[in-house]
């Protein structure tokens, strides 16, 4: 099953989000940093839901949540290859076009010359996914819009959609800076460098929430003390982010 089917049929409880997108990381974490080619990778630069198959997807009988064999890619028709460093020019197209608000705002310029793309491009995407997943969890309407989301209200969740979705305020704190930093619109506030970095974060994140989910309330403030979201524009000098209203 393609991702935005299982998505559409409403199949995944909150847990089920979670791990589902740490597989799709994993899987990410494998493209970008390809062991056979030491530091060299692959963009994928047209990552959304109808892009990502799931394979063997079922109802675990004895836990309730859905599980599945594997997550794949599909259409490397606009991957580059990331050689040494950690961005790279792209030229840029006239055809480039959001698709339900999963492309990264460089990608959406109607533009000649180049485009400078890096493993955020693909970041970018991968959030709104998240999102995506999120908010169509609790609201079964929901959309992704068309345009890149800009406003701060747009890429974060609320207490109501936290209550449905059974977060702590603390995991929803952690979540929605996860969100923040990983749709930012401003390029020098969001993760654009380091695939591991990114996992590790949303590994926080789905920790808070494992730990509240089994009562284990000083695990769960511990993360909220020690967790710290970080401008990754720089892979060597981290500095607190501070967050907005809305974006600018």
């Amino acid at each position: 099953m393609f991702l935005e089917e299982i998505i559409s049929k409403q199949l995944m409880d909150t847990a089920d989000i979670f791990e589902f997108f740490e597989r799709i990381l994993r899987n990410t974490e494998r493209m970008h940093y390809l062991p056979e080619k030491e530091s060299s990778g692959l963009l994928h630069l047209d990552i959304h839901p109808g892009n990502i198959f799931c394979c063997n997807v079922d109802k675990d009988v004895v836990s309730g949540g859905l599980k599945l064999e594997g997550v794949r890619y599909i259409d490397f028709s606009e991957a580059c290859s990331m050689h040494e460093g950690e961005s790279k020019q792209i030229d840029a197209t006239s055809n480039r076009r959001a698709v339900r608000g999963y492309r990264a705002p460089e990608l959406l310029k109607d533009q000649n010359g180049k485009i400078e793309v890096s493993r955020g491009t693909d970041i970018f995407s991968l959030t709104a996914i998240l999102l995506f997943m999120l908010k169509k969890k609790v609201y079964s309407e929901y959309e992704m819009n068309d345009d890149t989301v800009y406003f701060y209200s747009d890429i974060t969740l609320n207490d109501e959609a936290a209550e449905k979705l059974g977060l702590d305020m603390i995991t929803l704190n952690l979540l929605n800076q996860f969100l923040y930093t990983g749709l930012a619109i401003d390029r020098k506030l969001r993760f654009n460098q380091d695939t591991h970095l990114y996992i590790k974060c949303f590994k926080d994140v789905f920790s808070s929430y494992q730990a509240f989910q089994r009562g284990k309330i000083n695990e769960v403030i511990e993360l909220g003390f020690k967790y710290n979201f970080l401008s990754i524009h720089n892979a060597v000098s981290y500095t607190h982010l501070t967050l907005p209203t809305k974006l600018e």
